[in-house]
């Protein structure tokens, strides 16, 4: 599970994210939307402190960081990295090696695992992800939708407690979203944790246990994704109804 309690950053004085409260419980899916620059992304990056915060108690399994009390130390921040898996909208993945040698980098590099374990679990991962048969090809030589789930192969292969994924769609053509989505799904069935930063609201409807409507750097409400979707708040509807969807039960 993961928990957060008061966390707050700020750019240039400008506050992003103020005193922002989460729990996730194991084998939950939640589904963070909401405007642009209300914080979203913001606040999946300070989970895996790829942004820094500037205070909070960020708690993941059995592993508790306060953020204070962290400052400087690199020791507690890849402890707290150990615990999450990061999927990003861009892929990441390296350029020069294969979609196996991008899955099993970080097992052999970070966890130490021998190479022929590390190829038997990356190879585990690209069949879940219906890539047994790209395991050899190059990033350049995958389409958009076979990189996300190369990437999400990478993040599942190091077994993290909880998954946070930034927009996994965003830089996807429309006709390869599906196959993302469908992998995701699969995920949900199979209890992984998950936090996803999402525009896809009728995929967080289907998949997400829970979601987390965010605007201004607050959560402005959180519950069942029928729950939130169907607000009577003014600020929700008229997102939802902008990106198309009603939300109303369907």
């Amino acid at each position: 599970m993961i928990e957060v309690t008061g966390l707050f950053k700020a750019f240039d004085g400008i506050n992003i994210l103020k005193d922002v409260d989460l729990k996730v419980r194991p084998g939950e899916v939640c589904a963070i939307i909401g405007p642009s620059g209300s914080g979203k992304t913001t606040l999946l990056r300070c989970l895996n402190y790829l942004e820094v915060p500037d205070a909070g108690v960020i708690r993941v399994g059995d592993f508790t960081l306060d953020v204070q009390r962290a400052s400087g130390d690199s020791r507690l921040i890849r402890q707290l990295r150990r615990h999450t898996g990061m999927v990003f909208q861009q892929f990441n993945l390296f350029p020069h090696k294969t979609a196996l040698e991008n899955v099993t980098e970080g097992l052999i590099v970070v966890q130490k695992m021998p190479r022929a374990e590390a190829a038997e679990r990356g190879m585990l991962w690209l069949a879940k992800m219906g890539l047994e048969d790209k395991a050899s090809a190059y990033p350049g030589q995958l389409s958009g939708g076979q990189k996300q789930r190369v990437a999400i192969a990478r993040a599942m292969a190091m077994e993290p407690e909880v998954v946070l994924l930034d927009e996994p769609t965003s830089a996807l053509d429309p006709e390869l979203v599906g196959e993302v989505l469908l992998a995701l799904k699969k995920l949900a069935q199979e209890g992984v944790t998950m936090v996803i930063v999402t525009h896809e609201l009728g995929f967080a409807r289907e998949v997400a246990n829970k979601a987390v409507f965010m605007d201004g750097g607050a959560i402005l409400e959180e519950g069942t994704p029928l729950e939130v979707f169907g607000s009577a708040n003014a600020r929700i509807r008229s997102f939802a109804a902008k990106l198309g969807h009603s939300s109303k039960q369907d």
